[in-house]
């Protein structure tokens, strides 16, 4: 069993993580609207830059929830940490970087 200090860091960290990630989030989301309205590219380019909006908006979804499991809903329930979430599985089929 890990000791409350050193959860307390692994935790912290995530939710940082998770706070950054949907900073950058809206960075991306900026860029694409400036993409969409300023470029008249061809379809094939404007569907990818698309694709790879949505995968970040996905992804994005997944992490929060993931965060809401382990530190909202498994609050103080040290045992359920071993617990997999769906939303940590999933992210691995959106993490495009």
């Amino acid at each position: 069993m890990e000791s409350l200090g050193s959860m307390n860091e692994t935790f912290g960290a995530a939710y940082i993580g998770i706070t950054v990630a949907a900073l950058l989030l809206g960075v991306s989301a900026i860029q694409g609207w400036y993409y969409f309205t300023h470029h008249k590219d061809h379809w094939p380019l404007r569907s990818l830059v698309a694709a790879v909006l949505s995968f970040d908006f996905i992804h994005q979804a997944l992490i929060t929830h993931t965060g809401y499991v382990y530190l909202v809903t498994f609050y103080q329930q040290s045992a359920k940490l071993a617990t997999v979430v769906w939303s940590l599985l999933a992210e691995v089929l959106f993490n495009i970087r």
